[in-house]
């Protein structure tokens, strides 16, 4: 691992409470010496929980006597490929090695010779371990406490209720969701495609706070409408007063009430482009992810890296799937929460209006 340290560009920042860093240091099992390489930002203005988690697990880490090197560097909202420091950083990291990604933005994109590299492939390649969380731009001084405490919650019971719904997840061919907004959304599964329990299991899972059972769906067989409380886009997360509506086609986002995520789109389809990705409109606006969230620690908060964990509510993503078993291979992965869903995997009810049936 590089020996990188811009510790002091965080001078100003106050750390928060240690029990993330607490809770990493035990499930990836880290021993003194280790090697661990973390990422933040500044973030923008009073909005900058990334700097101050970033303080907190260099300082937390460094008492642990590990090898601790850190990449400090700004606030971006639009996509973008990571930095030649970070990017450089993480080619370097090896077996058992750990990298902690802290981003007020969107998720960093690596690559190599020009073409970006699926982050969970180069993990598989290299073996190192690696917690992402991503979009903190959005963690507002009000709710620092509450997304702690979502960052700790009972894994037991995260995996637990996960594997309940793993199964269900497994025997399923088709789903429908609705919700007392007036949600009616259909689409199919993969019986073959990998059904992950994000609980904390170090082989697969990179996402925290943990607390979610994800699926890649069928392409090309969503229909129907959704009505959407927390979006994201791009790097930021939109908590609506009022529940957005989308609108899908043939497994394809062809209409939204959600000026701010359209343009969004938009913008995402232009980069897209440019970087020669085929057919970026049917890409970029794919239903790539069905999930259920599982962690009863989380609650509403406008992060997406949050709200997606809520227990009994329901999550698609737009866009990019093939990173975690699906076809669609492009820049961009926008997570869409459905708050009090009902359900249905073929015709067995798994929720009613948020509360689970199994």
């Amino acid at each position: 691992m590089l020996n990188i340290d811009e510790y002091s560009k965080l001078s100003k920042f106050k750390p928060v409470s240690v029990s993330p860093a607490i809770q990493i240091f035990k499930v990836y099992k880290v021993k003194p010496k280790s090697n661990v390489l973390i990422w933040c930002d500044l973030g923008k203005n009073k909005n900058n929980i990334s700097a101050r988690l970033g303080k907190t697990f260099y300082n937390f880490f460094k008492k642990k006597k590990c090898n601790v090197s850190i990449v400090v560097g700004k606030y971006i909202s639009k996509p973008h490929l990571a930095n030649e420091k970070i990017n450089t950083a993480v080619f370097s990291l090896s077996k058992k090695d750990l990298f902690i990604s802290m981003g007020s933005g969107q998720a960093l994109y690596f690559h190599k010779n020009g073409f970006r590299i699926i982050t969970r492939d180069l993990i598989k390649k290299q073996k190192f371990n690696m917690v992402a969380t991503n979009g903190l731009i959005s963690v507002k001084e009000n709710n620092v406490s509450r997304f702690i405490k979502a960052y700790s919650p009972n894994l037991k019971f995260i995996q637990k209720i996960g594997e309940k719904l793993k199964k269900e997840f497994k025997n399923t061919k088709k789903v429908k969701i609705t919700c007392p907004l007036g949600s009616n959304l259909e689409f199919e599964l993969v019986k073959n495609r990998e059904v992950i329990n994000n609980y904390g299991n170090i082989k697969r899972d990179t996402n925290y706070p943990v607390g979610e059972v994800y699926t890649a769906p069928r392409e090309g067989t969503a229909q129907g409408i959704v009505y959407i409380k927390s979006s994201k886009v791009l790097g930021e997360t939109i908590l609506h007063n009022k529940a957005v509506k989308y609108i899908f086609k043939n497994g394809v986002l062809v209409d939204s009430s959600f000026k701010k995520f359209n343009n969004a789109l938009t913008q995402l389809e232009e980069f897209n482009f440019k970087k020669k990705i085929k057919s970026p409109y049917k890409k970029v606006r794919n239903l790539a992810e069905f999930a259920i969230g599982t962690n009863k620690n989380a609650k509403f908060i406008g992060v997406m890296i949050n709200d997606e964990k809520i227990f009994g509510t329901a999550h698609i993503g737009i866009g990019a799937n093939k990173h975690f078993g699906g076809k669609i291979n492009c820049f961009g992965h926008q997570d869409q929460v459905i708050e009090n869903p009902t359900i249905y995997f073929d015709n067995k009810k798994i929720l009613e209006n948020g509360k689970f049936l199994i």
